[in-house]
């Protein structure tokens, strides 16, 4: 009984009442003013029981839609190496945010290699044009893919096995592409490798609905190299 005593509800309530004890109990003339006062703080106290009673609902039903889209939520990977096999690492996925989410394609692609392989792709404008076949075959041979049915509660860590990095390489570029029903994120990770071991850094962004980016997440350790301005380069396709 008790959980439906909230306070948009005694809101309503007292106010209903007090308006309705004022009409009864003050019924002379002589108190015609206090009850219409009573009567008016009744209604103005009903009034904000039911307007705080619409927040609440749509308060309840913003909820229940994060619930399902994931809100602010997003995802980023980061590879977890092992010290005796420091080239076949396990790739982690994190949650960030308080809310799960559902159905999650990922897609990782050897940036590096990809550009190597197609330089005449237009930066940023992948979905311009319908690939070639070559491009098709390029995009697919150097991409990894796989979906991941449900990715939460907040600070959950899924860890995909399988990875094996180049050793001929001392740099690496990833581009990572998150997909669920309801939104995108992309992730840029790069691998240095400094005195034999590798060092990762990541930036996570997104598209607003005017196609401006939104920056998410950025972590560059301090030994990381960096360019002659002491930048990272983000560039994606």
């Amino acid at each position: 009984m008790w959980k439906f005593l909230s306070l948009s509800n005694v809101l309503i309530s007292c106010g209903a009442i007090l308006a309705g004890w004022a009409n009864f109990h003050f019924r002379s003339r002589s108190k015609k003013q206090l009850r219409e006062w009573l009567v008016l703080i009744g209604v103005t106290v009903s009034a904000g029981g039911g307007l705080l009673a619409s927040c609440q609902q749509a308060e309840y039903q913003q909820q229940i839609a994060d619930m399902t889209s994931g809100g602010d939520s997003f995802c980023f990977g980061t590879f977890m190496f092992a010290v005796d096999a420091p080239s076949k690492p396990d790739l982690a996925i994190f949650l960030r945010g308080e809310y799960p989410l559902q159905n999650v394609h990922v897609i990782v692609r050897d940036y590096d290699r990809l550009k190597a392989a197609l330089p005449n792709m237009p930066k940023g404008r992948e979905n311009a044009r319908v690939p070639t076949y070559k491009e098709k075959s390029a995009f697919d041979s150097l991409s990894e893919s796989f979906t991941i049915p449900s990715l939460g509660p907040p600070g959950t860590a899924l860890r995909v096995g399988g990875w094996e990095l180049p050793d001929n390489r001392d740099a690496l570029t990833y581009s990572i592409r998150f997909s669920t029903p309801y939104q995108e994120f992309y992730q840029h990770l790069k691998l240095r490798k400094v005195n034999g071991s590798w060092i990762q850094a990541y930036r996570v962004h997104k598209k607003d609905s005017k196609g401006k980016l939104i920056v998410l997440l950025e972590d560059v350790p301090k030994e990381f190299p960096r360019d002659q301005d002491g930048k990272i380069n983000w560039n994606f396709f």
